[in-house]
This record gives C-alpha cells, sequence and structure tokens, in this order.
C-alpha cells in the first residue's frame, strides 16, 4: 500500500482486492499442517523461487516444529 493520497478512493479499491485475494485463499491456507512440511532439505530439491519457503522451514525447525514434532 502507498503512504502518500491517502485519501483516494482508489485505497479502498485496493483494500477490497487485497480482502478478495485474502479470502480466495483461506480454505487453502487454513488446511495447511506446517508440522508435516519435512524440515530437512536433503528431502527435496529446491529452486530459487522456494527461497521464502526455506527461510519458513527454518524458522519452524528452530521453534521445534517439523517431523520430530509429529512423531
Amino acid at each position: 500500500m502507498r503512504n502518500f493520497d491517502k485519501g483516494s478512493a482508489a485505497r479502498e479499491d485496493v483494500y477490497a482486492f487485497n480482502r478478495q485475494v485474502f479470502e480466495e485463499d483461506r480454505a487453502i491456507v487454513e488446511q495447511q499442517h506446517p508440522e508435516d512440511l519435512p524440515i530437512d532439505h536433503a528431502a527435496e530439491a529446491p529452486i530459487l523461487a522456494d527461497r521464502s519457503s526455506g527461510a519458513y522451514r527454518r524458522a519452524l525447525a528452530e521453534i521445534g516444529l517439523g517431523q520430530a514434532y509429529v512423531r
């Protein structure tokens, strides 16, 4: 979101669009179980686009989640 022209009607359009996207994704996101993700990087072949999911999995491992958590 931009930090200028805050009185613009376009701002509400952006919020409405974001809400629509979030609601479309809600069912999928709420079905996810991050504790089931393989934390071991050797379990898959990462690509550059996976950088954010790799960081997410490292964070999960740091707090003790992952395959060891569900056993």
